[in-house]
């Protein structure tokens, strides 16, 4: 008898269409392959390290004669393991030699620039989650938001930070309406073709390394409607069009596919290709600045897929609406204060934030599914079973071991999101001229940044009064080869300009920087990393979400224009020359009269005054003929509509954003900002509140939000 296949992706839709097909064998060759490696890995080596290089003996100090590991799953599932030291990993007692001191540092530095306070914690935060007014995770989508134990986990050295390109489709793509969309991704330093039950395992495990120092784990695509390939609105995370799980693992070239089975309706799209540990938190990587870990590529759906085509019926996109949860305030305030009480000192675990679920390796068992790593003492003592060192609070290059906890998960209804306001994607600039950055941000209270030299990520996920995320973006650029094709991955320690924006956002949602020198002829993709008050990337509680980092293309040419909001910053004219509002010399010239001139050559006075009244007489009659052509069109056009019922949007129906589209982030406690992330006024911003009491109706389809996303699971077999 046939038995299946493992899946190769799995997909929650906004609309109801089967992406099943095929079946086969699901001991494949490859996964059997797969399950012997593991076995081998897990049997000669209980250490993981960085290098991927075994270790014969651990330190002295650390209990690693009795490994105790996670059984390999009976019908072949690939489990995710790390080394158990016995007896540590079941006690309620943190370890003192576990505690890392540079938790107790909150970052402030006399004399230095000024920076958010960082949380400080003298046992490892491990009873973090009992000053928080929400529940525990415990490995489930809470919709209301919770507070997760769990510790970050083992970060893997600069060499192995993974990434991804999008190859197909390409960029800037046409592709036919309803139509199957295949997608191909290059991935590199990933452990691809790992996760675990979503409905039971979320979140619930601290991110883990293989043999090989990659960290175990996934990718994950989302498609997001948009109203214009250069649309400056961030998406409601809560809606997608598309979302999808690639639980197979990368092939020997380094890519893995999936499929929009039954494809899309008309209109104009962003996919966003993302690197995920096997129990859904995205990827951390042991320096802050690095390259963009995720991808994105533009497409376009129409009737008949022809290049250049656009779509026919245009729909409205909903507009964010404005929301002010609080006035401006300078105060501070976390969900999680900075309690002195003995739990927050002491080294014991209190039972009432021990996370049952934490001990469930899986609850629905699905085809291709591994068991989670699990605990019954919140992990407190996992960096004990790895030879990384602790966090030190440094950017560690060579890698490390957190045992800060992931923290404070905000409601679905606060899941941050932010695009780029200017440049748009599309945009050709001028060489070497300085540029204006723009990033709209929606529910993340910005403003909030820790030192990054002595407090990366050493403080939990924090939240503010409101319940938005306590921190901040960064913005990095990065040279590619082409606007519309992807061959290979980009190095993400390898990028031409990054930058982090300390700064709050201004009454729109907007926050800026600058670039003062700009950039050398070329393509380039700028994205945006929405990170914690400590550098992390922010935690969500559900799986299936939009994107919330964004990215866009531009070019640098020489006699690009420089995009409207960015007159401002163009530079003072010369001395020779007067500059025009678009940054080019201008065309006013000096002055050709002179009293010197001839008499000779002085114009006939009658025959100028004749022929300036014939010339109004036929701009007269020209504009005459245009207005009733154009009448007459339009009326033509209205009886049509009433016959077939189409109606044809232009941009009027849909309206910019309002005047304040964004949640508003928390104004900065102190004034200034270090000279490497700064905010300077914002130009004019691309939102225009002419429009903001039309009130379009949000007719945007969506997936229906579930705590329980396998509801909307579909499978597809290749």
């Amino acid at each position: 008898m046939a038995r299946l296949q493992p899946v190769r992706s799995t997909s929650w839709r906004r609309v109801d269409r089967d992406s099943t097909n095929g079946a086969g064998s699901f001991r494949s060759s490859r996964l059997r392959a797969r399950e012997s490696k593991f076995r081998s890995n897990l049997s000669s080596t209980p250490d993981i390290h960085s290098s991927g290089a075994a270790s014969s003996s651990s330190p002295a100090s650390r209990d690693s004669s009795s490994a105790n590991l996670e059984p390999i799953s009976k019908r072949a599932r690939r489990s995710v393991i790390a080394r158990v030291a016995a007896g540590a990993q079941t006690s309620l007692t943190l370890d003192s030699t576990l505690v890392a001191s540079s938790f107790a540092n909150n970052g402030q530095v006399a004399g230095s620039a000024s920076s958010t306070p960082s949380l400080t914690s003298t046992n490892n935060f491990i009873n973090f989650c009992a000053t928080a007014a929400v529940g525990l995770t415990d490995g489930q989508q809470l919709l209301a938001g919770s507070c997760n134990p769990a510790p970050m986990g083992l970060i893997p050295s600069i060499d192995h930070i993974p990434t991804v390109r999008i190859s197909q489709p390409q960029n800037g793509m046409t592709v036919a309406v309803n139509t199957t969309i295949p997608l191909t991704l290059l991935v590199s330093n990933l452990e691809s073709g790992i996760w675990v039950d979503f409905t039971s395992n979320f979140l619930s495990a601290p991110q883990q390394l293989g043999a090989s120092g990659n960290v175990l784990g996934h990718y994950q695509v989302v498609i997001e409607e948009l109203e214009a390939l250069n649309s400056t609105i961030p998406t409601d995370s809560s809606k997608f069009a598309f979302f999808s799980i690639l639980e197979d693992v990368a092939d020997s070239k380094n890519t893995t596919t999936t499929a929009v089975t039954g494809g899309l309706p008309e209109g104009f799209y962003r996919l966003t290709a993302t690197p995920h540990a096997a129990n859904y938190q995205p990827v951390l990587a042991p320096i802050q600045q690095h390259g963009a870990l995720n991808d994105v590529v533009y497409f376009t759906v129409t009737a008949d897929g022809t290049p250049g085509s656009a779509p026919a019926i245009k729909r409205r996109i909903p507009v964010p609406r404005a929301q002010h949860l609080y006035p401006p305030s300078p105060r501070r305030e976390a969900i999680v204060p900075r309690a002195s009480s003995d739990a927050q000192s002491s080294l014991t675990l209190l039972p009432s934030v021990i996370a049952p679920g934490f001990a469930n390796a899986e609850g629905v068992s699905r085809a291709g599914q591994a068991a989670s790593l699990t605990s019954v003492n919140n992990y407190i003592n996992f960096c004990g079973t790895t030879t990384l060192p602790l966090n030190n609070g440094t950017q560690t290059r060579t890698g490390f071991c957190n045992p800060a906890p992931m923290g404070a998960i905000p409601a679905s209804t606060r899941m941050p999101s932010s695009k780029f306001t200017y440049p748009r994607n599309g945009d050709i600039l001028s060489p070497n001229s300085p540029m204006v950055v723009g990033l709209a941000v929606t529910n993340l209270a910005t403003g909030n940044f820790a030192n990054e030299e002595v407090t990366y990520m050493t403080a939990p996920q924090q939240l503010d009064s409101s319940g938005q995320i306590l921190g901040h973006p960064f913005i990095v650029v990065e040279a590619v080869t082409s606007l519309s094709s992807a061959t290979t991955v980009l190095n993400p320690i390898l990028f031409t300009f990054f930058k982090g924006i300390t700064g709050v956002a201004d009454s729109t949602g907007v926050l800026t920087t600058i670039i003062d020198s700009g950039f050398p002829v070329g393509h380039y993709r700028l994205s945006s990393i929405v990170t914690t008050t400590n550098g992390q990337p922010v935690l969500l509680p559900v799986l299936n979400h939009g994107a919330v980092d964004d990215a866009i293309y531009f070019t640098v040419a020489k006699g690009g224009a420089l995009p409207t909001n960015q007159t401002g910053i163009v530079g003072l004219p010369s001395k020779s020359s007067s500059t025009s509002a678009t940054g080019a010399p201008s065309q006013t010239g000096p002055s050709t009269h002179s009293s010197t001139t001839p008499v000779k050559a002085r114009i006939n006075v009658a025959a100028a005054v004749g022929g300036a009244l014939a010339g109004i007489a036929l701009i007269a009659l020209g504009i005459f003929v245009a207005w009733f052509l154009i009448r007459r069109r339009t009326r033509a056009n209205l009886r049509a509509k009433q016959f077939d019922g189409q109606i044809v949007l232009n941009n009027d129906d849909f309206g910019p954003a309002p005047v304040t589209p964004f949640n508003l982030g928390l104004p900065p406690a102190h004034a200034g900002s270090s000279s490497s992330m700064v905010q300077i006024s914002s130009p004019p911003t691309a939102f225009n509140a002419s429009k903001a009491s039309r009130g379009l109706a949000d007719t945007r389809r969506s997936s229906v939000m579930s705590a329980a996303p396998s509801y909307h699971t579909q499978i597809s077999r290749p």
